[in-house]
């Protein structure tokens, strides 16, 4: 009779060390791809964060014969970097200027205005956001 005792709590014991075993197995491989999910989604909310953070402002238009000038200030809470100018949805200027916040900077757009039409100026940032502004060549 004292043998049977001692199986029954040799078993339980067995039973034990498996169920264990399989969790740390499925927890090994789990956790990494947890922990890989978590980081990614707050790298995603951090950029969305920074995206509603920026803000610019066109200030100022001046047309020349080829060339049109935009003042822009960066009124938001952090740098942005406009990288590509449109005009009238055809891409104008490419190249990057850093804003640091409460800054301001010209960027040179190659442009033969014609008198009097209106033309519409997108702003792209390097984060994706954009902003238009609408001005009448004199």
């Amino acid at each position: 009779m004292q043998g049977r005792g001692q199986v029954q709590v040799l078993a339980a014991l067995l039973l034990l060390a498996i169920t264990v075993s399989a969790w740390l197995i499925v927890w090994i491989w789990f956790y990494p791809q947890y922990w890989s999910t978590y980081t990614n989604l707050q790298n995603e909310k951090l950029k969305g964060e920074q995206r509603l953070s920026e803000r610019l402002v066109v200030e100022n238009i001046i047309f020349n014969s080829s060339v049109a000038s935009l003042y822009v200030t960066n009124t938001g809470s952090i740098e942005v970097k406009v990288v590509a100018v449109y005009v009238d949805n055809v891409l104008t200027w490419e190249g990057e200027v850093g804003l640091l916040v409460d800054s301001s900077s010209w960027i040179n757009v190659t442009l033969s205005p014609v008198s009097g039409r209106t033309y519409v100026f997108k702003l792209v940032s390097s984060r994706g956001n954009s902003w238009e502004v609408r001005a009448r060549a004199p």
